[in-house]
């Protein structure tokens, strides 16, 4: 149990109009000061982690357009290249605004004026592009592994599409199921815990 929890309890088992002293208070202050450092850190993996797998999505699909779509001519590979490019963007434009403006509140850039203000500015932002993300997620995932297989059996597999069918499907569902595991381990560890705990910091300054 961390020295918020603790706190939380104390104050919790006072009574209902219980107020922090001076020393509480800025203890209090001190200690989500500290959350946020270390929401900070979590906030910043994920973005980074993100964004270079974005950028690695883009160069692999500029690679294989490039070298087997336009140099090769292949229709097929064209098309799916773009149409994954194009798809991917949004999500791109989305993670760059609202973690830019996450950056904004950390420094204090944009007129935050308390330690309140800065938690209900940081959960509307994370709420956000959560929603977002989640939303996103369901379209993105599969349309992406379908991608996926079916380039990879097409540029290196050739053949009629009922010989290799089984196959870009089996490629296709396993990509499927691992992507969703992993995302289901992001959400949580990136969103979800770090939501929670903003608004329980929430509920802490309703109560003082």
């Amino acid at each position: 149990m961390d020295h918020l929890e603790i706190m939380r309890n104390q104050w919790q088992g006072s009574g209902k109009h219980a107020e922090f002293t001076p020393f509480q208070e800025n203890e209090f202050s001190t200690l989500i000061k500290k959350q946020m450092k270390k929401q900070n850190h979590i906030i910043g993996r994920y973005f980074w982690g993100t964004f270079l797998f974005h950028i690695l999505i883009y160069a692999l699909m500029g690679h294989v357009l490039i070298k087997y779509g336009i140099v090769s001519s292949d229709q097929l590979v064209l098309t799916l290249s773009l149409f994954g490019i194009a798809l991917t963007f949004p999500f791109t434009a989305k993670l760059m605004i609202e973690f830019k403006k996450l950056a904004q509140v950390q420094r204090g850039s944009i007129g935050v004026s308390t330690i309140k203000s800065q938690v209900e500015i940081r959960y509307g932002i994370l709420s956000r592009y959560f929603r977002f993300k989640k939303l996103y997620d369901y379209f993105l995932i599969p349309i992406h592994c379908a991608i996926g297989a079916v380039l990879s059996f097409h540029i290196f597999v050739p053949g009629s599409f009922s010989y290799v069918s089984f196959p870009i499907i089996s490629v296709f569902v396993i990509s499927l199921a691992s992507c969703w595991y992993a995302i289901r381990s992001e959400n949580r560890t990136y969103f979800k815990l770090p939501l929670e705990e903003l608004k329980g910091i929430l509920g802490d300054f309703d109560k003082k």
